[in-house]
């Protein structure tokens, strides 16, 4: 089992161009695109797998971000049972980030071929996914709310 702190979090590597154009254009780094990616892909319930692999990013990366957790309220989100929280499934609570940050990429991409211009259809996303969220967890008052569900 591979420990949290020595963690990689595989990227698509038929992604490249689309994490570079964000990265570089609206977010800043990979590790944002991978957050917000992967926060498209769950609200959508688009989970891609994947086999070929660009430069992964360090997962202490997110934890030095204060993101170290996100992959756990996606699995928790997703699984529905506490036990995915288990130390045990750490790399199958990251494979599922994973896959929904690929699935947020897809439907990314085809927003982007869509619209002209970069930034018009990341905020279209961006609004969207506020909106699904905001609606998904309306009466949460916190995370023990979400758990008995």
């Amino acid at each position: 089992m591979t420990r949290s702190t020595d963690a990689r979090v595989r990227r698509p590597k038929d992604k490249d161009q689309i994490m570079s154009v964000l990265a570089d254009n609206v977010f800043g780094t990979y590790w944002e695109v991978m957050v917000f990616a992967a926060s498209l892909g769950y609200s959508h319930k688009r989970r891609v797998t994947f086999t070929e692999v660009s430069e992964p990013v360090r997962f202490s990366t997110f934890a030095n971000n204060g993101l170290e957790y996100f992959p756990n309220l996606l699995a928790l989100a997703t699984e529905k049972e506490a036990s995915i929280l288990a130390d045990s499934k750490f790399e199958e609570r990251l494979k599922m980030f994973e896959e929904y940050a690929n699935g947020g990429l897809e439907i990314l991409g085809s927003a982007l071929d869509a619209h002209s211009v970069v930034l018009d259809a990341v905020i279209t996303e961006i609004t969207k996914v506020r909106t699904r969220i905001a609606s998904d967890f309306s009466g949460h008052e916190d995370i023990e709310d979400l758990i008995s569900e």
